[in-house]
């Protein structure tokens, strides 16, 4: 399978045969056998560190920064569509939105994460 990618959480629940596929049952994942960390970098995972990351900059994105509805030339809030794109990823599709730092000190920090030097 070299050069592919595989999702493995997405492959193990296509491969594994269960009885009534169609039901939710939790207890499907109790089983110590299912659940098969080598195949997880043994036992670790491999995104660890991405998903550490992401979280922290969704954190630092709502902390600093005020987020809300566009708003129109005559003062009206656009309303945002309930449309998306499928795909691997569901993701709703573009909009308008007002994106401003909460205050003076949350701007200090923004400026100071663009111009910081990380390498």
């Amino acid at each position: 399978m070299a050069g592919k990618t595989i999702i493995s959480v997405a492959y193990g629940l296509q491969v594994q045969e269960k009885d009534d596929p169609y039901i939710i049952a939790c207890e499907r994942g109790l089983d110590p056998e299912a659940n098969n960390s080598a195949s997880m970098a043994f036992g670790i995972c491999p995104n660890r560190h991405m998903a550490f990351s992401s979280w922290i900059a969704i954190a630092s994105m709502i902390t600093t920064f005020d987020i809300r509805k566009a708003v129109d030339e005559d003062g009206k809030i656009i309303e945002p569509s309930h449309e998306y794109l499928s795909g691997l990823a569901c993701k709703p599709l573009p909009f308008k939105c007002s994106i401003k730092p909460r205050s003076p000190q949350a701007e200090y920090l923004i400026r100071a994460t663009v111009d910081a030097k990380y390498f």
